[in-house]
């Protein structure tokens, strides 16, 4: 709520786009409506089968016009992007929260769980290795198919390095400190299995 009403008032103070989406308080949006989401599955669930189907469609829906608005309107040049920006957060919000409802969690396969773990290191290193690839390879261009192109196997490089680090190195320390629920269950099912014996 807090980083709602941030954005509502910049949203009337601020006059430029960028006064909006460059802060680091703007990132913060974003994970905000992550939270509301991840709290709001237990609502979520008690939609119908039917409910949640039409909450995806009217969330692609939705992103889908909007991103022919916002390229017809001149993207980035036009004087309306920040209305796009907001709808894109608000109809994609909708998309995750319909995909959150137990059916979908119950269909959840192994490929979502990974592309879940690489999502946040992806976040992390995509703005930067867009402006190194940008300054080093593309001599100042700052947005485009170029960049795109030149930075994705950069940013999975990263994103492939980080998870390795995390996996190998860190996931054991943190096992080791604070088991995880799944350890302390194997443990206390083997206890009890040798205090049968």
């Amino acid at each position: 709520m807090l980083f709602g009403a941030y954005h509502g008032w910049i949203y009337q103070t601020a006059g430029a786009f960028e006064a909006r989406y460059a802060p680091v308080l703007a990132a913060l949006l974003p994970f905000s409506v992550g939270a509301v989401i991840y709290f709001s599955r237990p609502l979520v669930d008690r939609l119908s089968s039917a409910s949640t189907s039409i909450l995806l469609v009217a969330g692609l829906l939705s992103w889908l016009v909007n991103l022919l608005a916002a390229g017809a309107a001149g993207g980035m040049a036009s004087g309306r992007i920040d209305v796009h920006f907001y709808t894109n957060l608000g109809a994609l919000a909708v998309v995750v929260m319909a995909l959150s409802h137990r059916r979908y969690r119950r269909r959840a396969s192994g490929w979502q769980k990974r592309c879940g773990d690489l999502s946040y290191p992806v976040f992390l290193v995509h703005w930067q290795s867009g402006y190194v690839v940008s300054h080093l390879l593309l001599i100042g261009q700052g947005r485009g198919w170029q960049v795109l192109a030149w930075a994705a196997p950069l940013i999975l490089l990263l994103v492939w390095l980080a998870d390795a680090l995390a996996t190998r190195s860190l996931e054991p320390l943190r096992d080791r400190v604070a088991p995880t629920r799944s350890a302390r269950s194997a443990r206390d099912d083997s206890s009890r299995v040798s205090g049968r014996r």
